[in-house]
């Protein structure tokens, strides 16, 4: 896997497409809403399906990618929310 230091975004640095790293978006971001809602046990889970789906390399590195930011965001209103 190369990476292309002259990138504007991650996914065309690690050589993904647009509409590829709009479907990964996608499915993160509906995994951590499903396990935001209970439907989903653990983030374990969500690393198992991703694993699952994107065999690529550069995919399955893109999709943990956004799953850690996904997370931190999380975090960080649940610490806002809980300061309030």
């Amino acid at each position: 896997m190369e990476f292309k230091h002259d990138s504007e975004t991650v996914n065309e640095a690690i050589g993904i497409s647009e509409w590829k790293a709009k479907e990964i978006k996608m499915f993160v971001t509906k995994q951590i809403l499903l396990l935001l809602e209970g439907k989903l046990d653990s983030v374990s889970r969500i690393m198992e399906m991703i694993d699952s789906k994107y065999k690529e390399r550069n995919e399955f590195g893109y999709a943990m990618f956004l799953l850690g930011q996904g997370l931190m965001i999380v975090a960080q209103e649940k610490v806002r929310e809980d300061r309030a």
